[in-house]
């Protein structure tokens, strides 16, 4: 008479082998969750950025108050632009310098973000800088 010895997995290490996949299944899930969220948040920071660097090009070479040139231009659906300035007691009377405040505000699954910048600005500014580009152009031309 000879013995035979069955192989294989007895019912306990395969409902082990279960639950120990099925915690790591469900971390792995976890994982891209929070992976596809913080994907989400990264493009909303992304478009407020664009939204505040186009403002501040368009403030910039503009050479109407801050205020003309912000509201030209309003901001896409879903995002505010809001703009406040101060004038600052430092300086010549001449400058002109203000403290310009930009923000970009949104709403983002029923959460208030924003994401804000500050610059100073002079009237003088874009008559500067079209200036120096005039400059620029002259000396390229007598090269």
């Amino acid at each position: 008479m000879s013995i035979t010895t069955k192989r294989g997995f007895t019912l306990l290490e395969l409902m082990l082998t279960v639950m120990v996949l099925s915690v790591c299944l469900v971390a792995v899930i976890k994982g891209l969750y929070l992976n596809l969220k913080a994907i989400r948040t990264a493009e909303e920071y992304t478009g407020a950025i664009g939204i505040l660097d186009g403002a501040m090009v368009r403030m910039l070479a503009s050479q109407a108050s801050p205020e003309s040139a912000i509201a030209a231009s309003p901001a896409p659906e879903g995002f505010e632009l809001r703009l406040s300035t101060a004038p600052l007691t430092q300086g010549s009377s001449e400058d002109h310098l203000q403290q310009v405040d930009l923000g970009v505000h949104w709403a983002a699954a029923g959460k208030a973000k924003s994401i804000s910048l500050s610059t100073l600005f002079s009237g003088q500014a874009a008559k500067a800088n079209e200036a120096t580009e005039d400059i620029g152009d002259l000396s390229q031309r007598s090269n």
